[in-house]
């Protein structure tokens, strides 16, 4: 219901989706976080905002969290950000559905433009556990010479 209420005129300071307690149970910001991109992606959801406004508030977690991480000598959030967006799109349905491919690839343009995803790691994910169709014999075995 509050990721909802997100439109073009939200101020963005003031939701805490990602940072408050939402009903009576405090979910983990995985959880949350798993919503809030299957939220910003879904093709049954109205609105070309969502993408945008999921980056942004994952951009406010990402300054608290770090501000609370250099009071306290903690880790930075960045690898746990990028965990839990590797394992959103190895694990949701919302991100294999082929109708929401457009969104998730806005969505996951923006996370790349502000920093918050790598490309570059995920694809060695991929490779390391080999996941099929990323050798370039698998590719070229594939393409048939015209005869």
């Amino acid at each position: 219901q509050l990721l909802n209420q997100i439109t073009t005129q939200t101020d963005f300071r003031t939701n805490l989706f990602l940072n408050g307690k939402r009903g009576s149970q405090c979910e983990t910001f995985a959880q949350k976080l798993h919503l809030l991109l299957s939220w910003s992606v879904c093709h049954l959801q109205y609105g070309d905002h969502r993408p945008h406004a999921a980056v942004t508030l994952l951009i406010q977690w990402r300054e608290r969290a770090e501000e609370r991480a250099s009071r306290r000598d903690f880790a930075f959030p960045d690898e746990e950000i990028q965990d839990e967006l590797f394992r959103w799109l190895d694990t949701n349905e919302e991100a294999s559905d082929e109708r929401n491919a457009r969104m998730v690839s806005t969505l996951f343009g923006e996370l790349i433009q502000k920093s918050l995803f790598s490309y570059d790691k995920y694809i060695q994910r991929l490779i390391a556990r080999g996941e099929p169709g990323l050798l370039l014999s698998e590719v070229t075995s594939l393409i048939k010479p015209a005869s």
